[in-house]
């Protein structure tokens, strides 16, 4: 597994791209700037599987729908109890209105699985309802977005 960070956005989110011993990938938290975030993905040379989304927030999923459309085989996936603030900013006040609709909705304790990576939802309300650590077990690497 390695890790590539990259800051996005006017809040400096901090947007993840974690590749596998295969070379794919999975995106967490593209809060904004998917130009930036693709070019890496193509330096790489990774192929991106999954967005992973800590949280619904603008800032957390701001480059979400402009990455599926340069890679059209990703899907985005979230905790379920955050999908409404994906749909409807007003949820959140926010003045940047990014509205997007997750592939998939999983539970805690579901587990995204990236070749021979497995990365746990792990709740942890608080932040928003549905907001959510990853974590890799084989590596001990939690992703923690906002919590």
């Amino acid at each position: 597994m390695e890790i590539h960070e990259l800051v996005v956005g006017p809040l400096k989110t901090n947007c993840y791209i974690v590749t596998s011993d295969m070379n794919h990938a999975v995106i967490i938290d593209p809060g904004f700037d998917a130009e930036k975030i693709a070019a890496k993905i193509r330096e790489l040379g990774a192929k991106p599987k999954f967005i992973l989304l800590t949280h619904g927030h603008f800032d957390h999923i701001g480059a979400v729908n402009a990455l599926k459309k340069t890679f059209p085989e990703m899907k985005s996936v979230i905790l379920a109890e955050d999908e409404d603030i994906c749909l409807d900013p007003s949820l959140i006040n926010s003045e940047i209105g990014v509205v997007t609709k997750p592939d998939m909705l999983f539970a805690d304790g579901d587990i995204v699985k990236l070749d021979d990576l497995d990365f746990k939802f792990m709740a942890t309300p608080g932040h928003t309802k549905g907001g959510v650590c990853f974590y890799e077990r084989s590596e001990k690497t939690l992703f923690c977005g906002d919590t």
